[in-house]
């Protein structure tokens, strides 16, 4: 059986109303600071993840999630985070309170679960 390794991070939306979830990343994603700064960490990692640690304390803002399933988040300092699709594995899951569960599977497509 082969192990995919994923990231979760804790998400609370302020968008009416505020909801609390769990996003759980399985893929290679870019996180675009305030600044403008680009980076494009990978689940499991390490170091690499580090610039994440600062949106444990931000609110999501904005939410868009595009037909094909990219998800895009903004947060309340700026910060963007974005998730393409991967043709091979499962790129994001969104679960939580308040929140339609969405699973965008290998591909993404138009087919994606929520």
């Amino acid at each position: 059986m082969l192990f995919h390794p994923t990231l979760r991070i804790p998400v609370v939306v302020a968008i009416p109303p505020r909801v609390d979830g769990e996003l759980v990343i399985g893929t290679p994603f870019t996180l675009t600071g305030a600044s403008g700064h680009h980076a494009l960490p990978t689940p499991a990692t390490g170091p690499s993840l580090a610039p994440l640690l600062g949106l444990f304390a931000r609110v999501v803002t904005e939410t868009a999630v595009a037909r094909q399933g990219t998800l895009s988040l903004g947060f309340d300092d700026g910060t963007r985070l974005s998730i393409e699709p991967d043709p091979d594995y499962e790129s994001w899951n969104l679960t939580g309170s308040g929140i339609a569960p969405v699973l965008v599977g290998p591909g993404g497509g138009t087919d994606w679960q929520h």
